[in-house]
């Protein structure tokens, strides 16, 4: 592959969800990092632009999947695991919550606040 082949693939990866490339350009925005950053953090032995141009793991199929994506560029699994899980934590806290999860959360605040004056004797005067 061309320098400029290898680029032009780099890239575009970058911009289409289902590659490595999408989630890991969105892991390196989410942390203000670069791409370059987040690779290094993996250390390949091989083409760091193979690893942005492999497909993201299946759900049904993840840690199978890590272990071939890992094999295949030459990295430790668990370094992989870790930045997937990573943009996972970040996709979580990023998205909105439906509205059944913000009433649980405000309940558990309020119940929360009873638990620490079970007494009632915690007064305002």
């Amino acid at each position: 592959m061309t320098e400029r082949l290898r680029e032009r693939a780099r890239q575009k990866a970058q911009t289409i969800p289902g590659f490595l490339g999408y989630d890991l350009h969105r892991l390196a925005e989410r942390e203000r990092k670069t791409i370059d950053e987040l690779l290094r953090e993996l250390k390949p032995e091989g083409d760091a632009t193979l690893l942005l141009l492999c497909r993201t793991p299946r759900k049904e199929h993840f840690l199978g999947d890590v272990k071939s994506i890992s094999d295949y560029v030459r990295i430790a699994p668990e370094s992989l695991l870790s930045l997937l899980r990573r943009l996972e934590v970040l996709d979580l806290f990023s998205s909105p919550l439906p509205s059944t999860a913000k009433d649980a959360l405000l309940l558990a605040a309020l119940e929360s606040d009873v638990d620490d004056d079970p007494e009632g004797e915690n007064h305002d005067d």
